[in-house]
């Protein structure tokens, strides 16, 4: 299972990478008899995992089983479902109506991915990390929104009338913009500037990318600092053990050599 879906997220970008059609009825057949094998695995996984339930209530209240099949069900609703509704309604395809469904199933491919945290246990521990802190990460979100609001009226106050205020804090809203990506975040004020021009969903999706990735990095500098200190302290405190325990048969030894010629 592990092997599959890492090769199925590796499927995944090949997927978005050469294949343009909307749905997968119009795709070549190349693509049709990839999707279809991983599609039949699963399906093989799910009834497989479902079996060894005792009762259908514990499969039921198993959260990971849920949202597997959960995942499951709406790639079978993408691979096979589609061919059904495709061949009785490819006009809609073509005029966008069922083809910004499948878009949308598009996207759950990506949850399937969270599978590797689950196996990969570092990678689990890390996630608890992070869902340990967000109470406090949240906390000094709301506090640097505040804080970020509150100056963008303070430059709307102090500005207005001038050549800055007219550029740059022209409204709230602009002023939080210019202080939060060219204030805080220079590296990254201008890509998000370009996706935001081609609609405001696409650059709160890149911030929300910006926000978790600088999270999971801190986290990680914080972990391997953390690790070294710990490192460091444990053969420090080896150390001063060993030197301690030499000491003191330094010390014995040397009460028990009385003629003083190093023979016990």
């Amino acid at each position: 299972t592990f092997a599959i879906v890492i090769m199925y997220g590796l499927w995944l970008g090949i997927d978005l990478d050469y294949n343009n059609a909307e749905t997968l009825l119009q795709a070549a057949i190349g693509f049709h008899i990839v999707e279809n094998l991983f599609c039949i695995a699963f399906t093989v996984e799910i009834f497989i995992r479902f079996g060894a339930f005792r009762t259908t209530r514990d499969a039921v209240t198993d959260f990971n089983f849920a949202l597997d099949s959960g995942l499951w069900a709406l790639m079978a609703l993408e691979t096979w479902v589609g061919y059904m509704l495709g061949a009785f309604q490819v006009h809609f395809v073509d005029g966008g109506g069922i083809g910004f469904i499948f878009r949308g199933l598009r996207l759950t491919r990506v949850c399937r991915l969270a599978r590797l945290f689950r196996i990969v246990p570092e990678v689990d521990v890390l996630f608890r990390g992070l869902k340990a802190a967000s109470r406090s990460v949240g906390a000094t979100m709301a506090l640097l929104c505040l804080l970020i609001y509150s100056f963008a009226v303070v430059f709307k106050i102090l500005t207005k009338g001038t050549g800055i205020g007219d550029l740059y804090f022209g409204s709230i809203l602009d002023g939080m913009s210019f202080l939060l990506l060219p204030g805080m975040l220079p590296d990254s004020a201008q890509i998000v500037s370009e996706v935001g021009q081609e609609g405001i969903g696409y650059a709160s999706v890149l911030m929300i990318f910006i926000v978790i990735a600088t999270i999971i990095v801190m986290n990680l500098l914080v972990g391997m600092m953390c690790q070294s200190v710990s490192v460091v302290a444990s053969v420090e405190q080896e150390e001063l053990v060993v030197s301690y325990v030499k000491s003191e048969l330094q010390s014995i030894m040397s009460k028990l050599d009385k003629d003083g010629n190093g023979v016990l």
